[in-house]
C-alpha cells in the first residue's frame, strides 16, 4: 500500500484518485491521519472511488468524481457514508443550500466540482460509483422510462448536480459495500455484485419521478419552500414546527405550503421532516456514539420504543445494530 507525502497531503488526497491505479490503495501517512483511499475499475465504463480516514485537520476541497477510462463523459452516484459534508462546488444559490447527510445521495456529471468538507479527528467515508456516457446508454437501452431519461441526460452539456435519498435497499447494500473494504479483500466480483444492486436500486427512482426537477423550481413559491425546509432541519432536535408556524415565518397559507411542498420534494411537510429527523438519529448514533436512549431524548420521543420503531421503518435497521456493527 503506498503512502502519500505528508507536507502534501491536502493536494494529494483529492489527485490520488486521478493517478492511482486501478485496486490501488492509498494509505494516509500517520502525520496526517489514518485510512486509505482507493480507486477500482470494475469493468469498462463502470467503476468506484472509495475513501476511508481519519484526519488530523479539518480539510475543505473541492474534486471533481470521474471514471478511470473516460473521466470527460462519465456521470457519478456519490454517498458520504459517515462524517463530514459535501454540496455543489458551483454558486448556484439553492444548490448550495444542501446540507448533504449520511443517507443522501448526490448524482453529478464530470464537469461539476464536490465541495467535500472533512472534520478533523472523526471518520470519513465516501463512495462514488462512476458510470461513464456509453455504459449508461447501453445498460438502460430497451427500457421505456429509462431509454427516455438517459436521451435527455446523455444531451446534457451544463453540470449537473441532483439530490436523492437513499432507500432502504440501497443502505443495505451500502453496509454490504462497507463491510467488503473493512475485510480488504480482493474479490472484485463481490463488489461488482453489490455496486450493480446498487446502480440497479437508484436509477429507476430517477426514471419513476412523477414530477419534473426544472418544473418544480419555475413554482413561483420555490424559494419560500426553501425557507421551511431550512426552518425544518434548523428543529430536528425539536418537535415539529406547527404548520401555523410555518406559514406565517414564510408569509404564505396553509394549503399554499402544503399544496407547494408536495410538488417541489414529492412528499408531504411532515413525512419529509421525518426522514429527515431519522437521518439525523443516524449521524447522532454514528458519527458521536450517543446511545439509543439517549438520541431518542435528544430528538423528543417520549419514549424510546416509538423512536426504535420509526427508525427502523426508515432505515430498515434497529438503531442499536449500528455500533454492534461499527459502522
Amino acid at each position: 500500500m503506498d503512502s502519500f507525502a505528508s507536507d502534501k497531503f491536502n493536494q494529494s488526497l483529492l489527485s490520488a484518485l486521478d493517478v492511482v491505479d486501478n485496486s490501488e490503495r492509498v494509505a494516509i501517512p500517520p502525520a496526517a491521519g489514518s485510512g486509505f483511499v482507493c480507486r477500482n475499475k470494475l469493468e469498462k465504463g463502470l467503476g468506484i472511488v472509495y475513501w476511508d480516514l481519519v484526519l488530523k485537520s479539518q480539510l475543505v476541497a473541492q474534486h471533481k468524481v470521474t471514471a478511470i477510462d473516460d473521466p470527460d463523459n462519465s456521470y457519478a452516484i456519490v454517498y458520504v457514508l459517515a462524517g463530514g459534508d459535501m454540496n455543489d462546488a458551483g454558486t448556484r444559490r439553492n444548490a448550495q443550500e444542501h446540507t448533504v447527510s449520511k443517507k443522501t445521495i448526490l448524482f453529478v456529471s464530470a464537469n461539476t466540482a464536490i465541495k467535500f468538507e472533512i472534520p478533523a479527528g472523526k471518520p470519513f467515508k465516501f463512495l462514488g460509483i462512476t458510470c461513464g456516457r456509453e455504459w449508461l446508454k447501453n445498460a438502460f437501452e430497451g427500457e421505456g422510462p429509462g431509454k427516455q431519461f438517459m436521451e435527455r441526460l446523455l444531451k446534457k452539456t451544463t453540470p449537473l448536480f441532483l439530490v436523492d435519498s437513499t432507500t432502504p435497499a440501497e443502505f443495505r447494500i451500502l453496509l454490504q459495500v462497507e463491510a467488503y473494504f473493512a475485510a480488504n479483500t480482493t474479490n472484485l466480483f463481490h463488489l461488482k455484485t453489490r455496486i450493480l444492486d446498487i446502480v440497479g436500486e437508484f436509477f429507476p427512482k430517477l426514471f419513476n419521478r412523477t414530477f419534473d426537477i426544472a418544473a418544480r423550481k419555475k413554482s413561483l413559491h420555490y424559494d419560500k419552500i426553501m425557507e421551511v425546509e431550512i426552518i425544518l432541519r434548523a428543529n430536528l432536535e425539536n418537535k415539529f414546527p406547527s404548520l401555523d408556524s410555518l406559514a406565517e415565518q414564510t408569509g404564505i397559507s396553509n394549503s399554499t405550503l402544503k399544496r407547494q411542498y408536495q410538488i417541489i420534494f414529492g412528499k408531504g411537510i411532515y413525512q419529509h421532516y421525518l426522514e429527515m429527523k431519522m437521518d439525523h438519529a443516524m449521524v447522532l448514533l454514528r458519527d458521536h456514539l450517543f446511545n439509543v436512549n439517549e438520541v431518542a431524548t435528544k430528538l423528543h420521543y417520549e419514549n424510546v420504543s416509538g423512536f426504535i420503531g420509526m427508525f427502523r421503518k426508515h432505515h430498515g435497521v434497529l438503531p442499536g445494530s449500528l455500533k454492534r456493527k461499527e459502522l
